[in-house]
């Protein structure tokens, strides 16, 4: 999930432009909690449609948002009160969330882990203690950070990295995804490397959910029609 913003006009307004006031003004939980209750509805809706859907969603929490006593709460409510299978679900977190509160966040993480969801380390290799969380934390994914990803064809320390990485992620059964993925050439060089999974432009572009919904809502009602 992307967060974005309509202006009055009616342009989309990137994160770049509203997330550090949201910051100033502490206001980042509030955001989390809408974005968390507006998709699950929506999917509350496409399972009820689908049941045999086999979609999975991930969404982004911001550290004041998972050291929050409360947010525990509204999560265990809001997965209850929309009937969403937790397995459905992964939340992605950075490492500077990770190290705000680690006594709290393995807290948030067992509580929601025992309802299936899933946990993804965020701009992965960007921290110092990186390879510390990955003993310190349940994670089942990690993303690297699009800094190694995009040069990864003329840099091969870039490349080196991202080979040392999925070698230890496979070690520990950890999925990898790459992020920023931008050419073609790009996504095949990252295949090689046996990244399990890549986002970005060259993959597909953003898109409101209610729009991908509707799309995957289409394929499997008719999966004759899309399989030709």
């Amino acid at each position: 999930m992307l967060v974005r913003l309509r202006d009055k006009q009616g342009a989309i307004v990137e994160p770049a432009a509203f997330m550090s006031a949201a910051m100033r003004y502490q206001m980042l939980p509030d955001i989390d909690r809408a974005v968390v209750t507006r998709a699950f509805k929506q999917l509350h809706a496409h399972f009820s449609d689908h049941p045999d859907s086999s979609l999975n969603v991930s969404i982004n929490l911001s550290g004041p948002t998972i050291c929050e006593p409360q947010f525990l709460e509204f999560m265990l409510e809001a997965l209850a009160e929309y009937r969403i299978d937790g397995s459905r679900l992964v939340l992605e977190m950075t490492e500077a969330a990770a190290a705000a509160n680690m006594e709290r966040v393995q807290k948030f993480m067992r509580r929601l882990g025992a309802e299936g969801v899933r946990f993804a380390l965020d701009d992965f290799g960007t921290g110092v203690n990186s390879l510390s969380y990955l003993k310190s934390l349940d994670i089942g994914t990690i993303k690297l950070d699009g800094s190694y990803v995009r040069d990864i064809e003329r840099n091969t320390r870039s490349e080196a990295l991202v080979r040392a990485i999925v070698q230890l992620a496979d070690g520990m059964g950890i999925v990898t995804v790459a992020e920023y993925v931008e050419t073609q050439a790009i996504r095949k060089r990252l295949t090689q490397l046996r990244v399990q999974f890549r986002q970005g432009f060259a993959i597909a572009r953003p898109a409101p959910l209610a729009d991908v919904l509707a799309s995957l809502g289409e394929q499997i009602s008719s999966p004759i029609a899309h399989a030709s």
